[in-house]
């Protein structure tokens, strides 16, 4: 069977996301409120903790464009009484329709971006971090 090549916009796509998911678990883990952070993989078949720069080479490879891939960051934060290991965002990927859908846990926040955004990661990990420290804001 002849394996189908990944085009280029499917990977870049992958890569920004990953790049976010990593952006968003560094601004957590340098937040005192937050401990535990987690980088889980596609249903959880893949856990990061901590040094996730070093282990970003697990996570780039793309081997399918037809398959959906999420990232969840899951983050303990003792003023959730209700769970202290809840996600706080998860990213499904989704090649199909050129995007990717950025779900903030425990909010409506559920937006797309694409790389047509011309979004900066750095930037946008730090957008969703405010709203994710908004949700504890009384």
């Amino acid at each position: 069977m002849e394996s189908v090549k990944i085009r280029k916009e499917t990977k870049l796509l992958w890569e920004f996301t990953v790049n976010l998911a990593i952006a968003l678990c560094y601004l957590l883990e340098q937040d005192k409120s937050y401990k535990n952070i987690r980088l889980l993989f596609q249903n959880g078949k893949l856990s990061i903790g901590s040094n996730f720069k070093n282990q970003i080479d697990l996570l780039y490879p793309i081997t399918c464009e037809t398959s959906l891939k999420s990232l969840w960051i899951n983050a303990n934060n003792p003023k959730d009484i209700e769970n202290t290991m809840q996600i706080q965002v998860v990213l499904h990927f989704q090649p199909q329709l050129e995007n990717t859908v950025c779900v903030v846990w425990k909010t409506d926040e559920q937006f797309n971006f694409s790389l047509q955004d011309d979004l900066d990661a750095n930037q946008l990990a730090q957008d969703i971090f405010v709203k994710i420290k908004s949700k504890f804001t009384i």
